[in-house]
């Protein structure tokens, strides 16, 4: 199903755009990458006739159906350098991400990094609102994170697929293969060299693991897997970010290749100089693979059973347009306790929460950019609106769960674990649904 939507209303629509566009042919291979990156812009661009505009673009284009003469067909060793560098990278992901990474946890508590979880709830919000927002602070203006999540979002509405299982496991190795292609094409283009190729592609999905320490200002994981993994976005744009990487991992490649550096400066061979930074960095990818799965633990929040439970549930039975007003607003413990950046509810329900997490917001980069702080805000701006949406829980009257109302709230999910729910709770709300620590209400159409 999903390849079959990556053909049909990617790639074949966004083929034909660009060879209306493209003044010449060059090769097959160069209409179908860039015609799935042009089609992949395509897609956010036309959110409003998603379902027709494939259809539309192949009845006004259908003159470029036609396979036109290309000049250039790509050698076949050109073709098996790029598909062992794709998929080694696919590995690489599948082995240090993927495999790890349950969709959903369903049988035992599963450690999400933070930012995984924001993003799928981007992603959600998205699927059913537009314009986007912070989809943990109700109906917050989100002016950033579009092309990737809305891409994801448009794929599960036209296949029906899971979220989840499109984040997890689905889309991340569609978009590497993608993100590999394009560069050997691109560098095949610009050099005029086919070798040149799968040499840059080796080159960007490698060069980041023999990164020196002291180049290096992130706090967690490698080059790879922080472009790759932590931050889809960047992924989808095949740039690069910041990362920290430790001695104790490839210090013998860095001997060696100081050591074959040297040799390729006195006999002056770039194929030796490529030769060991190729080497470097994919020596560093299986350590990190088997080592720093998931980048760690550090930067990490679990998610129970229970938990993503209770949040299916409201997806299955509550509106879009339903708000969710909850007790929880903080998750794990040390250094994430302090922080606001809990965000399984809106990643998993698909709902917008009035007032839950708000860590990744615009709001919290522009205080503590104001403060020179580093990280998200720790207090919330408006302690008013925060104690009304907690006293409504905690100590709930008719009033408070009428405001609730007022802010579009139908449902009220509570963690006890984050704080138990006042008894009268019960009487003025009806309950709906609980497991574990998680109990969810729904507000009467009357808070009396």
């Amino acid at each position: 199903m999903y390849h079959g939507y990556v053909a049909t209303a990617i790639t074949l629509p966004g083929t034909l755009i660009y060879r209306a566009l493209r003044k010449a042919p060059h090769s097959l291979v160069e209409d179908l990458a860039f015609g799935t990156a042009i089609g992949l812009i395509a897609e956010t661009a036309a959110r409003p006739v998603l379902w027709a505009w494939p259809i539309l673009t192949v009845i006004l284009l259908r003159r470029h159906l036609r396979t036109p003469e290309y000049p250039h067909r790509p050698p076949r060793s050109w073709s098996w350098a790029v598909t062992a560098v794709a998929l080694g990278f696919v590995a690489y992901l599948t082995w240090a991400f993927l495999r790890v990474d349950p969709p959903v946890p369903t049988t035992r508590p599963a450690e999400y990094m933070i930012d995984q979880l924001n993003l799928l709830a981007v992603t959600g919000n998205l699927a059913h609102h537009f314009p986007l927002a912070v989809p943990e602070l109700g109906d917050q203006p989100l002016p950033y994170h579009w092309f990737a999540y809305a891409h994801l979002a448009a794929a599960g509405r036209l296949t029906g697929i899971d979220l989840p299982v499109l984040w997890f496991r689905l889309d991340l190795p569609a978009l590497a293969v993608l993100a590999v292609v394009l560069l050997a094409v691109a560098a095949w283009r610009v050099t005029g060299r086919a070798w040149a190729g799968p040499v840059a592609a080796a080159l960007m999905y490698t060069v980041g693991e023999a990164v020196l320490p002291a180049r290096a200002p992130a706090f967690f994981g490698t080059i790879t897997a922080y472009y790759s993994w932590s931050s889809r976005s960047v992924l989808f744009a095949s740039a690069l970010s910041h990362v920290h990487h430790s001695w104790d991992a490839v210090l013998p490649v860095y001997v060696f290749a100081a050591l074959v550096l040297a040799v390729a400066a006195a006999t002056r061979s770039r194929a030796a100089a490529l030769t060991v930074v190729l080497f470097a960095g994919g020596a560093g990818l299986p350590y990190d693979a088997v080592h720093h799965a998931k980048l760690g633990t550090a930067y990490h929040v679990r998610v129970t059973p229970d938990q993503a439970a209770g949040a299916r549930w409201l997806r299955a039975h509550s509106s879009p347009d339903e708000y969710v007003a909850t007790n929880v607003h903080r998750v794990g413990s040390g250094e994430q306790a302090r922080q606001s950046l809990a965000y399984w509810i809106s990643a998993y329900s698909e709902r917008r929460v009035l007032l839950g997490s708000w860590g990744y917001s615009p709001e919290s980069n522009a205080i503590q950019a104001a403060r020179r702080g580093v990280g998200p805000a720790l207090q919330y701006w408006d302690p008013g609106r925060l104690a009304a949406n907690d006293l409504a829980i905690y100590e709930p009257t008719p009033d408070r769960l009428r405001w609730l109302r007022d802010q579009r709230v139908r449902w009220i999910l509570v963690d006890r674990a984050q704080g138990r729910e006042s008894p009268r709770l019960a009487d003025q709300a009806t309950y709906a649904w609980s497991a574990g620590d998680i109990v969810i209400y729904r507000l009467s159409v009357r808070c009396t």
